[in-house]
């Protein structure tokens, strides 16, 4: 079922960032090769998991420290709408501000998941 992200959410350790215009995640899994003599197809195993992402949306000096490069978020909550969303702790990567003459300033911010993210789906 495809969902509008027009009911979407960022929040940041309980408070939401009403800024925000767009949010990806990205998971992954390190495979490692297992191939035993005789084999004739590699075959992998799963080791290390990871999730990152980023959000982008338009600058608010008032999520300047909550956002700086470093910071801890104990609660990362990316929301599809109210009953579908991501959650986990992240720590921000980077930050970018940009600014253009005859536009509004927007910001990026990339993160990444110190935990495995817990997806909700309630209905």
């Amino acid at each position: 079922m495809a969902l509008s992200g027009k009911d979407g959410a960022v929040i940041v350790d309980g408070t939401e960032l009403g800024e925000i215009t767009e949010w990806n995640i990205d998971e992954d899994v390190d495979l490692e090769e297992t191939p035993v003599f005789g084999d004739e197809v590699i075959t992998h195993t799963e080791t290390l998991k990871s999730a990152s992402g980023s959000l982008s949306g338009y600058w608010d000096a008032d999520d300047l420290d909550e956002l700086a490069p470093g910071t801890t978020i104990n609660n990362l909550e990316l929301d599809i709408n109210e009953n579908y969303g991501v959650s986990a702790e992240a720590i921000v990567a980077s930050r970018s501000v940009t600014n253009v003459v005859d536009g509004t300033a927007e910001m990026d911010i990339d993160f990444e998941f110190q935990e495995e993210p817990t997806w909700d789906t309630t209905e």
